[in-house]
């Protein structure tokens, strides 16, 4: 429609809106056949830019639904120059600066991240945009709980639940659910930990947010704490800390990677993963992610593990003090 009504700088805008969805949902191939139909070429106007800011921040949606820190960044990249726009930095209008924040704090450029989270609060507190509010307060949280600053950190998720409760996003919800458990679980707090994932996993269940709700499997197994489980699969002979490291495994990760992820060391990591092998009847690899490995083996397979709100928005002033430089 957009081609037929000449008005070809819309057809990007309506790919990467049409993008989102399969990109939360995991459906790869449709999610990056709209990302690339989405990105626009080159060119000054503010139809091209408007184009580009959502094409940008359907290409980081995608890489952030595949856990993916560094194409996120090189994603939005290209929105890093783009100064004063009222369509690129304005709330609820293209979402990408959350994406940007938690992607740089993924990566440890903590200092990056702060200057473009201080930007991003202070126009979402001038605006009072709830969606904006409780994106800011989300990634907040997950930048003092990088930094170690516990206390803050959880007030931040604190603050962020009553936002998103207001804006009635549940995708945000299940987001917001997700950082806070995930952060209450290294602290070891693991019973309050499930006390916001287990909601977050329902969010993204009912939404079909596959990627999101499989982060939260993995923390919730990795809780350590028993789980009312539907039905009998051979998941279920496994403990929950092997559940955990198993579905990790089941992605690709080497040992290491593994233990990062769960803030183990790598001998917990081999020893629940001989005990997942050997009650799923499955051969054990060699030491994945030993030193001296250029790249591991193919995971093996594991049969069953793998696995903006409404506000409109009144350009009612220029937008010179969130672009963090």
């Amino acid at each position: 429609m957009a081609d037929d009504a000449d008005q070809r700088w819309l057809s990007p805008v309506c790919h990467a809106l049409a993008a989102l969805v399969p990109a939360a949902r995991g459906d790869w191939d449709a999610a990056r056949a709209h990302v690339a139909a989405a990105l626009p070429g080159r060119g000054a106007s503010v139809d091209a830019v408007a184009a580009l800011a959502y094409g940008c921040s359907a290409a980081a949606h995608l890489a952030a639904a595949r856990g993916d820190h560094a194409r996120t960044v090189a994603a939005l990249e290209p929105l890093l120059s783009v100064k004063v726009h009222d369509i690129v930095y304005e709330p609820g209008v293209v979402q990408w600066l959350d994406l940007l924040v938690e992607a740089l704090v993924g990566l440890g450029d903590l200092d990056r991240a702060e200057a473009r989270l201080t930007g991003m609060e202070r126009l979402a507190g001038r605006r009072g945009r709830r969606s904006a509010l409780a994106a800011a307060a989300r990634c907040r949280g997950v930048l003092h709980a990088a930094r170690h600053e516990n206390a803050a950190a959880e007030a931040a998720f604190t603050a962020g639940l009553a936002h998103v409760a207001a804006a009635g996003s549940p995708f945000d919800e299940g987001r917001l659910r997700l950082a806070y458990g995930r952060f209450l679980r290294r602290l070891g707090r693991r019973r309050q930990a499930q006390a916001q994932l287990g909601p977050a996993l329902e969010l993204f269940a009912r939404l079909g947010a596959l990627p999101y709700a499989d982060r939260c499997e993995r923390e919730l197994s990795a809780c350590g704490l028993p789980r009312e489980e539907g039905g009998s699969t051979p998941l279920m002979r496994l403990t929950p800390q092997e559940q955990a490291v198993a579905r990790l495994v089941a992605t690709g990760m080497t040992n290491r990677q593994v233990a990062r992820e769960l803030v183990l060391s790598v001998k917990t990591i081999e020893y629940h993963l001989g005990n997942a092998f050997a009650k799923l009847g499955v051969n054990s690899r060699r030491g994945g992610g030993g030193p001296g490995r250029s790249a591991p083996p193919p995971p093996p397979r594991l049969d069953g593990l793998a696995g903006v709100d409404g506000d409109t928005s009144p350009f009612v002033q220029p937008i010179a003090d969130i672009s963090g430089t």
